[in-house]
């Protein structure tokens, strides 16, 4: 096997077919300029890569460096496992390419990314139709990948192109088969010039699923003219997935949608209420959360309905700090926080009326207790 080659910092990849770059261990290391951090690039006729680890790394390109493209590379790579690493500050100045914190395509199977902070991720070029991802995983058609992400905080993915481009994404999927996104929180912020999806779904090989449980998604980017953005995208109508146990939260304003798709469906639903008429987020919720430093924690002092409100995933029994997640009422989210109870929701999403001395709400199907204050005990 061969390292660091290509601009990048470090590379495993194959020489010829009794040299395949197997059970390698990258670990506590700072890479501050490149053009990839690490890559692990197999070959399909000479051999996977397999079993390569890549954790507690600490990948943070500088400004000054026009030439950052991708925090972490895999393809043709068989048990590659993906965690604990710091992605960040990632630029790209040039006309062609995709800033992106973790990135795998072709042929790969049974890895696993988790508990990966990755934020500030831009895309500055406006001449090209590249994007900012913060994990992008696509793969050879047909493929059983099988790749299990979770546990990750995804911030600050920033795609400034305007009027084309594919726009800002946390967690990107094309193409696949038997995968699992589970306990990640991704928040988006800022201006938005195109397109932008805090979670991202395109073409799943039938008739296997890929899951989607208990993810924070929250796009808070605004859109300007011609522009649209949407918690989750399912980009393809006819992909087998399973979503649910989620917060799919967009706010209240125009091109801002719950769910939708950007391009091969052409369906936009702006309330999770709208969504779940498809069969899909049944148990979901769509709520703003208060988020406390350091990255996307929770802030355990206030109450939101996201805490207890997930389902246990198998193989998943911590959260991003190493905690415990409850076995039967996980919290949603990266981060098993605690959080105070909820005694009494009815999961209003607006008021209707007031009607002293108490007031007519609107409900978004979403109650957390059958038990909830009479119109009478409400305060106008």
């Amino acid at each position: 096997a061969s390292f660091g080659i290509g601009g990048s910092g470090i590379v495993l990849q194959n020489t010829d077919a009794s040299k395949t770059p197997d059970l390698n261990l990258i670990q506590n290391n700072v890479f501050t300029k490149g053009w990839v951090g690490v890559a692990v690039n197999g070959s399909a006729t000479l051999g996977y890569a397999t079993g390569n680890r890549i954790t507690r790394n600490i990948i943070k390109f500088t400004e000054a460096d026009s030439l950052n493209q991708i925090g972490i590379f895999f393809q043709n790579a068989s048990g590659t496992l993906i965690d604990n690493n710091t992605i960040g500050r990632l630029r790209n100045f040039i006309s062609i390419g995709t800033p992106t914190g973790i990135s795998g395509s072709g042929r790969h199977r049974n890895t696993r990314i988790w508990n990966n902070v990755i934020s500030d991720i831009i895309h500055i070029n406006s001449g090209d139709v590249s994007a900012a991802y913060g994990i992008n995983v696509t793969a050879t058609a047909g493929e059983t990948t099988k790749v299990a992400v979770y546990n990750n905080m995804i911030y600050g993915i920033d795609d400034q192109t305007v009027g084309n481009g594919r726009g800002s994404r946390g967690i990107s999927f094309t193409q696949g088969i038997n995968d699992t996104i589970a306990y990640n929180t991704v928040y988006l912020s800022g201006p938005d010039g195109f397109l932008s999806a805090s979670l991202y779904n395109n073409f799943t090989a039938s008739p296997a699923s890929r899951v989607w449980r208990n993810n924070i998604a929250i796009n808070e980017r605004v859109p300007m003219a011609g522009a649209r953005t949407y918690a989750f995208v399912l980009d393809d109508a006819t992909s087998q997935i399973s979503s649910n146990y989620n917060d799919l939260y967009v706010p209240s304003q125009i091109n801002s949608y719950v769910a939708g798709g950007f391009t091969t469906a052409t369906f936009n639903y702006p309330t999770l209420l709208d969504w779940q008429t498809t069969g899909q987020d049944l148990n979901s919720v769509s709520v703003p959360v208060n988020f406390r430093s350091p990255d996307l924690h929770i802030d355990s002092a206030i109450v939101t309905s996201i805490n207890n409100a997930g389902t246990p995933i198998a193989g998943i029994t911590t959260d991003f700090d190493g905690q415990a997640r409850s076995v039967t009422t996980p919290d949603i989210g990266a981060d098993e926080f605690g959080g105070v109870a909820i005694t009494h929701d009815i999961g209003v999403i607006s008021l209707q009326e007031v009607v002293p001395p108490g007031a007519l709400l609107d409900n978004m199907g979403n109650a957390h207790s059958a038990a909830f204050e009479s119109a009478s005990d409400v305060t106008p």
